[in-house]
Order: C-alpha cells, then structure tokens, then sequence
C-alpha cells in the first residue's frame, strides 16, 4: 500500500522520521498537501526504501532541513517547490524523477555517476531541477518518459510538458543529451524542442495536430 506523510500548513515537524522497507511496490511520499504553505521536516529522516517520493502543492514550498541518511532514489511530484538541504547524514540520491514543480537539491547529495535525470511526462505542467553552484550539463543526458500515444480517433491534442535545469546561486553551461524513452510505436509522435535557455518543450506530433 502507498504510505504518505504529509503537512498542513506551514508546520514545522522535528519528530524522527523512518521510511522503512517493506518489500511493497507501494509509494512512500513525504511532502506537504496545502496550497500557499511553508512545512517544514526539521527532524531526522532515516531511509532504507529505494525509492522515496517528495511532494509540494501549488504555490508552496516543503524543505528537509534536518538530517537525512540512506541510499534512494527520489521522485518529485506536485506543482510546488521541495528543498531537499539536510544539514547532515549520509544521504545519497542515486536518481531523480521530476513531474511538476520543483525540486532544489546539491549535487553534492547526488551518487557519484549520476549525470541523468529523468522528467516523467506530466500534461500541462512544468518541472525544474534546480541545483546550487556552477552547473556544467555537458555529459549529463536528460530523460523524457511517460509519453503516450494518442488514440487514432482523438480529437484533442495532448497538453504540452515543459522541463527545465536551473542554478540557485550560479550559471548553468554546456549541453546535455536529450532523450525520450519509451515504446516506439508511443515515441514517435512527441518531439522535443528549446523553449528558452535551459528549458525544453515536449508536444506531440500526431499529423492532423
């Protein structure tokens, strides 16, 4: 079963937190679920699940300040912005999976090798990485997936995606690889085009669109 933790409000909460593993191909999400907020995880947070989801609603901002420990993968989901700055432990990020919002992280806390990101196809919204310091993206290969075909009998173009990499205090250089991923009978109707500096744009292609 999917676990969530979720605040209300602009809650501050320094309790220990451990997202534990219990072989369940259910979610774990830690995050805040109201519009306009400012929550806050303050206290520990042990993780030993592979994969951990971070959301933050609309016009909010959700930041983990306190100590994190464990090997995961994170996936960001929610239209608003998660600031993942522990102040210590051993917190290792061996993937990232970006929906909508944003997601602020140092590429510190990333697992050495890791130099792709994933953006999972979200109609109509917008996802942005945003890193600390000076960001060279060459070598680095950004992911498209989630991509769909459309029915042949559609009469609606599927809503755009647009995916973003950013710096908080610094510039952004270089140029990554893009790739979509996927089923190539799904693929091939979806092309990806720059939509300003650092920013892509994902639409289908479908003739007759």
């Amino acid at each position: 079963p999917d676990v969530s933790l979720l605040l209300e409000g602009d809650r501050t909460l320094t309790n220990l937190v451990t997202v534990v593993d219990n072989q369940s191909t259910g979610k774990s999400e830690l995050g805040g679920y109201t519009i306009d907020s400012t929550p806050t995880f303050a206290g520990p947070i042990s993780i030993s699940k592979p994969v951990l989801t971070l959301t933050a609603n609309t016009n909010s901002t959700v930041t983990f300040s306190g100590e994190m420990s464990g090997t995961v993968g994170i996936a960001k989901t929610g239209a608003g912005e998660v600031v993942l700055s522990p102040s210590g432990g051993n917190l290792s990020v061996t993937n990232l999976a970006l929906a909508s919002g944003k997601l602020s992280i140092s590429p510190a806390l990333l697992a050495s090798g890791v130099d792709e990101v994933d953006f999972v196809y979200c109609g109509g919204e917008t996802a942005t990485l945003e890193l600390t310091g000076d960001v060279d993206l060459t070598g680095w290969t950004l992911n498209v997936k989630g991509l769909f075909r459309p029915e042949r009998d559609a009469t609606e173009m599927p809503a755009s995606f647009t995916f973003a990499v950013s710096s908080s205090d610094g510039t952004v250089s270089g140029t990554p690889a893009i790739r979509i991923v996927g089923e190539k009978r799904d693929i091939d109707w979806w092309t990806v085009t720059p939509s300003g500096e650092n920013v892509w744009r994902v639409r289908c292609s479908k003739p007759g669109f």
